[in-house]
């Protein structure tokens, strides 16, 4: 084989030759590289500034159609909730109205009746003459 003749020292020469010759190769290479990344960093730049100016366009106006459409929903919606509360809160009102008349009817109908028998006590402790503690 070929390689096997070589000496180290041809081997590092072709490796210099070889190193040499690709250098400037390397360079443009690395320059190419360059102005491709400057060149797709300005367009980025510009598309990105293209692409936020529209969305923020389109998203203040959609904002605002949302916002819209949240405030006729919920004032609709409100309404609905109210007289629908209004309609199950009646027999509920109208209920506590009931029970507290009821409930003032009985306390009136059990103060007379404590008072009555206060009377009829005190007028047999009286009869009685037993002494009142």
């Amino acid at each position: 084989m070929v390689v096997d003749m070589l000496t180290d020292n041809d081997l590092t020469k072709i490796d210099g030759l070889i190193e040499k010759r690709l250098k400037p190769i390397k360079n443009e290479v690395a320059s190419l590289g360059q102005m491709m990344d400057e060149k797709m960093e300005r367009r980025l730049s510009t598309f990105g500034k293209e692409v936020d100016e529209k969305m923020e366009r389109r998203l203040s106006t959609f904002g605002k159609e949302v916002d819209e459409k949240m405030e006729r929903r919920l004032s609709t919606f409100g309404k609905e909730v109210d007289e629908k509360m209004e309609k199950r809160l009646k027999p509920i009102k109208d209920d506590v109205a009931h029970i507290r008349k009821d409930i003032k009817t009985m306390v009136g109908f059990f103060d007379r009746e404590y008072l009555d028998l206060r009377k009829r006590v005190e007028r047999i402790e009286g009869y009685l003459k037993l002494s009142v503690s």
